[in-house]
């Protein structure tokens, strides 16, 4: 059988994610089924450093933007949503970043294009939505990663630090929701990931700023999903810890004091960015999890958990007399 091909004719994806596992470490190339392909004739991707692109066809059709797209985890969203079908435009400050992300999905046949994008600047943000629609057609998926901010002690966090992870942070997140907000509605709906942090969560020391700005992002997705429930609009909060640039330096720079974080994880590793936190958002995006909104999905490998919250029928009448 050493050399010879499988064309692997099934009706689902999962099904299809798991046989062609077994292909991969099977066989010297793995087909890869494309729904869009009337024929469903399969296109083969010869093995290299035993890393293959497996695609899946959960997202076909749909288009998404992810901020922040050039690296750590807005790199491994990206590549998870390309991998299942989407159509997928890439931004951030970094233009190059985003370009090759974007030639490594059509690299193994997903579509996908980059942009520069200050997400400080709302310009920037409208002008990458306005790209998605002209680009692929549509929008059915925003993902807010995108987020800067400095790290201090309360005593030292000065105004230019809470600015920069505002900015960055709660009001660039409710600037994509703005623009993404008429684009969404004329899909019949979608989906809103943004993103939170175990940190604040926890309260960690030395990150008073952005701990400020990412409780502000779960407020807005909370009210909004709510708000934007009855437009077939879902908002979810994505609460990761992923090996991302910057993990990775500190575990570079500071190895010991890496290993007791990791070793404060009950799985007992960072999570992966497309593995663990992209296929995540996956499932979030696409009809899996269709009923779920509102919600943050903690993904920390166990490190951070959230109760859940108690909920009655009264908090959902406004002072304003609005029933949600």
């Amino acid at each position: 059988m050493n050399g010879s091909v499988i064309y692997i004719e099934l009706s689902s994806a999962r099904s299809f994610s798991r046989y062609a596992k077994i292909a991969i470490h099977t066989k010297e190339h793995v087909y890869i089924l494309r729904r869009k392909i009337a024929s469903r004739r399969a296109a083969q991707i010869p093995l290299e450093s035993q890393e293959v692109a497996v695609r899946g066809a959960r997202l076909d059709g749909r288009v998404a933007l992810v901020t922040g797209g050039g690296q750590g985890v807005g790199r491994g969203i990206a590549l998870a949503l390309a991998k299942e079908g989407a159509s997928v435009l890439i931004a951030g400050r970094t233009l190059a970043k985003c370009r090759t992300v974007a030639d490594e999905i059509t690299a193994f046949g997903g579509a996908a294009a980059a942009i520069a994008c200050d997400v400080t600047q709302r310009s920037d943000i409208e002008a990458a939505i306005t790209a998605t629609v002209a680009q692929f057609g549509g929008l059915d998926a925003l993902i807010n990663n995108a987020q800067s901010a400095n790290q201090r002690l309360l005593l030292e966090t000065t105004d230019s630090d809470i600015q920069l992870a505002y900015r960055s942070g709660p009001l660039a997140t409710f600037y994509g929701m703005h623009a993404a907000y008429p684009h969404l509605v004329a899909r019949g709906g979608g989906s809103i990931v943004n993103f939170g942090s175990s940190t604040a969560i926890e309260g960690n020391a030395t990150f008073g700023s952005y701990a400020m700005a990412k409780e502000a992002i779960r407020g807005l997705s909370r009210v909004a999903a709510r708000e934007w429930g009855r437009d077939g609009i879902r908002v979810n909060v994505v609460v990761p810890a992923a090996l991302s640039p910057t993990a990775e330096a500190f575990r570079d720079a500071r190895p010991e004091t890496y290993q007791k974080q990791i070793n404060r994880i009950p799985l007992r590793r960072m999570g992966d960015a497309e593995d663990d936190i992209g296929r995540a958002v996956v499932a979030l995006v696409s009809d899996d999890l269709s009923y779920m909104t509102g919600e943050p999905m903690m993904l920390t490998g166990g490190a951070c958990t959230v109760p859940v919250n108690a909920c009655c029928g009264c908090s959902m009448i406004s002072t304003t007399g609005r029933s949600w």
